[in-house]
């Protein structure tokens, strides 16, 4: 069974679509139907194409990153492409910028159940002459950006499984995803904008 219990409440996986493809390695094209997802870092590489990916499984998704033509260029061949997709500038180093893009997710698809924390940064030196602001700047995306939008997604996701105190049912399960690529070239370290130096 697809069935999660959070907080003591069984959340069912919604029924997929009358007439659903398989995809991937039998998959069907609706396994993440009535998902409403958040992906940061999602202008290029990884993040773009795990929107995409996403969103052809049925999720909603909201593509964030400091490179607005980016997002807005995914979200628009998410859509394109007959999926659903929004998109907000997000500067994950911002605790108010991350709490804004939860509450537009929510704004516009009514809720959120998966996070993909993908936003990262590096800034490779030889250590002996790494920089303090090269290590805050990493630590600041990699580590407090993170917990910026984990700390704001769980929230939504808690007050979205009770109601007046009581746990109720959710559609879907919730997830939280942290991912920290490895930049091997100095000239890769910003290829997941996360924030604006």
């Amino acid at each position: 069974r697809n069935d999660a219990v959070v907080f003591g409440s069984r959340c069912s996986q919604p029924e997929p679509r009358a007439g659903a493809r398989k995809g991937i390695v039998g998959m069907s094209s609706d396994r993440l139907a009535g998902r409403k997802a958040l992906i940061t870092g999602g202008a290029q590489g990884m993040g773009a194409a795990i929107a995409k990916d996403w969103a052809s499984l049925g999720a909603d998704v909201c593509v964030a990153d400091i490179n607005e033509e980016g997002i807005a260029s995914v979200a628009e061949e998410i859509r394109a492409a007959g999926g659903s997709a929004t998109h907000i500038a997000l500067d994950v180093t911002s605790e108010e910028q991350a709490k804004a893009a939860v509450a537009h997710v929510v704004a516009e698809f009514g809720e959120i159940n998966l996070l993909l924390n993908n936003a990262g940064v590096n800034k490779p030196t030889i250590f002996p002459n790494t920089p303090q602001e090269n290590y805050d700047f990493i630590m600041g995306v990699n580590a407090w950006g993170k917990f910026n939008v984990m700390k704001w997604t769980a929230q939504q996701m808690i007050d979205q499984c009770w109601v007046d105190s009581l746990p109720r049912s959710v559609p879907g399960r919730h997830s939280i995803l942290n991912v920290q690529a490895r930049c091997p070239r100095a000239d890769q370290g910003r290829s997941q904008g996360a924030r604006r130096s």
